[in-house]
């Protein structure tokens, strides 16, 4: 049973003031419900919880030992508690690894993945935000956005690493997007406010031609990086944004990406099954979804200046 940290206990003695139940203050702390009982009754007579000097089992580690282990996962916090406990070369548990770290403050959650952004990556962005912050909602309505999207058939789990409050983002703790290892489909789509246009495993001519009418009634599109794709846009008069590289976060279309990642849990291992599922993901995405994403524009281009770039 994991053992409550300082910081924890005084969460704990915050939920009784509030006459949370036991029990419940016991699941959400995965502690058992003895535990929970005996600080309530410490916080009854004493007004403490502080856990008593002396109580307790024996600890199998040192604060030299302790602090070696707290280091060492700060230096590499990819590691998990295993390869942590291999490295440190101490005769414990991986559970009592995962244990020192949570005392210390550093716990096992989702890494964040995102593009690394060099400072003319940071710049370009800041310029794009502030030429395009007072563009109203009606303006971003009338944009095509336009982006690639490569599903895998066994998509990769989530990356853990050992992180501390507040700090989810910092550099040290990010994860670099990167390739997928397993067989994959690659797709083009289009989304306005009006709701998801086309999606093609190959964008083509004759895809442009088609969809012609549904893109000229809106006078903005994403930058498409083909030349050929260029003239063709340019020839039709449809004006282009000059979107900053490695800025899929400012793309609404990439909401719509992750709403599809989510509801196709069950990946098929065939390519024509894995290209069907993505088309019926795509066709089922209603315009309210796309309208409430495109909203977020405004919103997303003033947290870029907020964070310089």
């Amino acid at each position: 049973m994991p053992q409550l940290t300082p910081r924890y206990r005084n969460q704990v003695a915050g939920m009784l003031v509030t006459n949370m139940g036991v029990c419940k203050i016991a699941r959400a702390f995965e502690v058992s419900h003895s535990t929970i009982v005996n600080l309530k009754k410490n916080w009854e007579e004493s007004q403490c919880v502080d856990r008593k000097v002396g109580s307790g089992r024996p600890k199998v580690t040192t604060k030299e030992e302790d602090s070696h282990i707290v280091d060492y996962v700060q230096r590499k916090p990819f590691l998990t508690a295993e390869e942590a406990r291999c490295a440190v070369g101490l005769s414990i548990s991986s559970q009592t690894v995962r244990r020192k770290l949570r005392f210390s403050g550093l716990e096992a959650r989702r890494a964040a993945v995102k593009e690394i952004l060099t400072d003319a990556h940071k710049q370009a962005r800041l310029v794009f935000a502030q030429k395009h912050v007072h563009k109203s909602i009606d303006f971003w309505k009338t944009v095509v956005f336009s982006d690639e999207k490569t599903f895998s058939s066994c998509p990769n789990g989530p990356v853990t690493v050992y992180w501390p409050q507040n700090l989810r983002f910092h550099p040290m703790y990010v994860k670099e997007r990167g390739r997928s290892r397993h067989f994959s489909v690659h797709v083009w789509g289009w989304m306005c406010a009006e709701g998801p246009g086309a999606i093609w495993k190959k964008l083509r001519w004759e895809h442009l031609q088609e969809h012609y009418d549904a893109i000229g009634r809106n006078s903005l599109s994403k930058s498409v990086h083909f030349p050929a794709t260029k003239n063709w846009f340019l020839e039709k008069r449809i004006q282009q944004l000059s979107w900053p590289a490695k800025s899929p976060d400012l793309n609404p279309i990439e909401n719509i990406w992750g709403i599809m990642v989510r509801e196709m849990k069950d990946r098929p291992l065939h390519a024509n099954k894995l290209l069907g599922d993505i088309e019926d993901t795509w066709e089922s995405i209603r315009a309210p979804v796309c309208l409430r994403v495109i909203q977020s524009m405004p919103e997303l281009l003033r947290l870029v200046i907020k964070n310089g770039g």
